[in-house]
Parts: structure tokens; sequence; C-alpha cells
């Protein structure tokens, strides 16, 4: 939790929590995410499994990536998804995003999913 509050004194931008609105149940976290190391800003999502389906990731990383165009000024981003992750999958393709590569990072085999800016 320090590293995602930290990011957002440091960056200004960050993680924020999912919540269901008509229950305030918490789910997840979304948001935009350049902590130290990282190849690039991300777009990225983590929702609880039991809540998958509902269409909060595919919420969530359509405002990540509205963010990080328009607020940031950025002009690519990508999501670091793991390839046993068909539903992670799913959501950077609804939002647009295309595999750029296939690598290691932190250890794991990684798909590098790539978004550009929309023309202005």
């Amino acid at each position: 939790m320090a590293v995602v509050a930290g990011i957002w004194t440091i960056r200004g931008y960050g993680l924020w929590a999912v919540e269901v609105k008509a229950t305030g149940e918490l789910i997840g976290r979304a948001g935009v995410w350049f902590p130290e190391g990282w190849p690039e800003i991300e777009a990225g999502w983590v929702i609880g499994q039991e809540h998958w389906g509902n269409g909060y990731a595919t919420e969530a990383g359509r405002e990540a990536l509205r963010q990080a165009f328009a607020t940031l000024g950025v002009d690519h981003v990508i999501s670091l998804i793991r390839p046993d992750n068909p539903a992670s999958r799913r959501v950077a393709e609804k939002l647009g995003g295309v595999i750029e590569k296939t690598g290691i990072f932190r250890d794991r085999e990684t798909l590098f999913y790539g978004y550009a800016a929309p023309p202005a």
C-alpha cells in the first residue's frame, strides 16, 4: 500500500480502488502505473475473480487509458499481461491493445500489449 500511495505523491497519478457502485464493495484496483523499473507507463487492472464478466476491468482500463492520453499527454501506453491470463488479454484487446512483443519481465513470460494515443 505504501508503494501505491507513494506513486501518487511522486508522479501525481497511480492506481485507484475499484468498487461496486451500488454496494461500495472493494473488488480490485486499476489505473495508470509507472513505478521504478517499469518499461513504460502501464494501464493495468486487477479485479477479484468472483466479479469477472461484469465489465469492471474494461471500464477501469478504458478510464486509465483516457487519463494517460488526455491528462498525461503520452502517446503510447502498455499493459503487461501473463500469457496464461485469457480474461485480462480479452480486456486489453477490447481496449484496442495489440501484442507488440513477448518477453521476460520480473522473471516471468509476459505479453506487452501496446496502445497508441487516439488521433487528435
